[in-house]
């Protein structure tokens, strides 16, 4: 399975803080968090299937002057429905989770900011709901078509030394670990490929918290773009 991620996220310090929130969906909860005031903002996070932390500092600073609204999407964080498989985690899912925060938090129109994966779901929403979105915010978007061989993985893989590519290869048969610890451990090891200095890399890895990486979603929502209506 190749991962499409693009981490041009700048660590900035906390400046605002969260309000916490929740909605009901089919069997469990839609997590939230709120900050700052003003015109809404809602982020996105990539992965598919990566916990919404990563991308708070980029909450933090558009809460300058906006409302942010940093969503724990289906299948990640403390969203997990009980059972996760084709039928509770989707991308048609994620598009009715979206509108309903939305139609909860009593907002017309708000502006979607989506990493990777994230850029794509929120193409995906202002396709299907095109009169919920005043603006569009792509920061390393994937397609709304993809294609399996995808050169932006493949760009990575030609940034990385030997000794990394080498370790990716011995990753990719090893059955050490949960499936979560494996994808993690090969992300972190991706990261590199993506970051023009280097040196960023360590302090990106360094803010991942444990158990960022639900592999079950990342699987289900790829699957779900790559070939829509398969499941």
């Amino acid at each position: 399975m190749r991962y499409w991620l693009t981490f041009t996220v700048a660590l900035l310090p906390a400046l605002t803080q969260a309000t916490e929130g929740k909605i009901p969906r089919e069997g469990f909860d839609l997590w939230y968090r709120t900050y700052g005031a003003g015109r809404p903002m809602v982020i996105l996070s990539g992965g598919p299937g990566l916990d919404c932390d990563y991308p708070e500092p980029v909450a933090q600073e558009l809460a300058k002057r906006n409302q942010v609204i940093l969503v724990e999407l289906r299948g990640t964080g403390h969203s997990r429905p009980p059972v996760v498989n084709a039928e509770t985690v989707s991308v048609k899912a994620c598009l009715a989770d979206l509108e309903a925060l939305r139609d909860h938090l009593k907002i017309e129109r708000w502006t979607v900011v989506g990493h990777s994966t994230g850029g794509s779901l929120g193409l995906f929403y202002a396709a299907a709901h095109p009169a919920s979105v005043e603006a569009l915010v792509l920061i390393s978007s994937g397609h709304v078509v993809w294609e399996p061989d995808n050169a932006v993985t493949d760009n990575a893989l030609m940034r990385l030394c030997p000794s990394e590519r080498q370790q990716l290869e011995e990753l990719g048969t090893s059955t050490a670990g949960t499936p979560d610890e494996r994808v993690a451990t090969r992300l972190k090891i991706l990261a590199p490929g993506y970051f023009f200095d280097r040196d960023k890399t360590a302090g990106f890895a360094a803010a991942l918290k444990p158990g960022f990486v639900h592999a079950d979603t990342m699987r289900l929502l790829m699957r779900d773009m790559l070939y829509p209506g398969s499941s």
